[in-house]
């Protein structure tokens, strides 16, 4: 029997699984932290601890790992050099964009719209891969948590700054991150990653819910600035009906920002098909690596 070790790594987890040719899970693992851009010696030995974990009797056919932050520097080259050293296999390490897109759309055309702690909109046309975002939170990652978490605060700060009172934001933000006041709050910022800044999302889509303006008008940017980059690429690509799926913990889990970005791609996009049930990007394997080996 024939299988393959898929990993999906991104700032707040790294996922491996081991599947057969028919994509059945027999093995899996769950650790930490998996972008080597934030860290990496944390993500290289997470990655490599969840496929240890998964690691079958008979060699698989090859490792196929989605990491967010492959694509920046060397890190994802470094990485597939240790992991190909460290298990004496084929390795493939790309971006979580690419796994993930193979795994909603198989060998189809389309797009597919990541958005958890960063984010990132991949095209697949013709078998090549195109990409807008994805830049990490400083320089540009349209719609992520961590970019409505950092929005969040700096709005929070500016009210600060203007004296004005907004309790339930305060409030809710102070809970989150666990500090007492504004002084605690700036220390927290900047001594902790990413990721945890991107709790705060989930803080703004129950604001939002609740009806306070401040967490809406973040969230109806960030949702506004995804659907329009998104568009841009479905256009720059030549698409017309071709399917936008999403995946990522922002549009899964965030019902106030789900659907401000579906609202806002209608407009854009009125003939696009848009589908936001779950996509698991470990599945992306096998297609992936098929196309790329044939």
């Amino acid at each position: 029997m024939k299988t393959i070790l898929s990993v999906d790594a991104g700032g707040t987890k790294t996922r491996a699984v081991l599947l057969d040719e028919d994509n059945r899970i027999l093995k899996e693992a769950l650790t930490g932290c998996g972008n080597p851009a934030l860290d990496y010696g944390e993500a290289e030995k997470n990655i490599t601890n969840a496929l240890e974990q998964c690691m079958p009797g008979e060699a698989p056919e090859a490792i196929v790992a989605g990491v967010a932050g492959a694509g920046s520097g060397t890190y994802g080259a470094d990485l597939e050099k240790s992991l190909r050293e460290r298990f004496a296999l084929p390795v493939s390490v790309i971006s979580d964009g690419p796994l993930a897109i193979y795994s909603a759309l198989g060998e189809k055309d389309g797009l597919l719209v990541i958005s958890g702690t960063g984010s990132v909109i991949q095209g697949k046309k013709n078998g090549v891969l195109e990409r807008c975002g994805g830049w990490g939170h400083l320089l540009g990652e349209y719609g992520s948590g961590a970019n409505i978490g950092y929005k969040l605060l700096t709005v929070l700060v500016q009210c600060i700054d203007l004296g004005q009172s907004v309790p339930e934001l305060e409030t809710a933000v102070y809970q989150t991150l666990g500090v007492a006041d504004w002084r605690e709050l700036v220390a927290y910022v900047y001594s902790h990653p990413k990721a945890d800044i991107a709790r705060l999302a989930a803080v703004a889509d129950t604001l939002a819910r609740e009806g306070e303006g401040h967490a809406k008008s973040v969230l109806t940017a960030e949702a506004h600035a995804l659907a329009g980059w998104t568009a841009h690429l479905h256009r720059k690509l030549g698409f017309t009906t071709e399917e936008i799926h999403t995946v990522g913990g922002c549009l899964a889990n965030l019902s106030y920002f789900r659907e401000k970005y579906a609202e806002f791609l209608k407009e854009a996009l009125p003939d696009a098909v848009l589908y936001m049930e779950p996509v698991d990007p470990v599945f992306g394997a096998w297609p992936y690596w098929r196309q790329s080996n044939h």
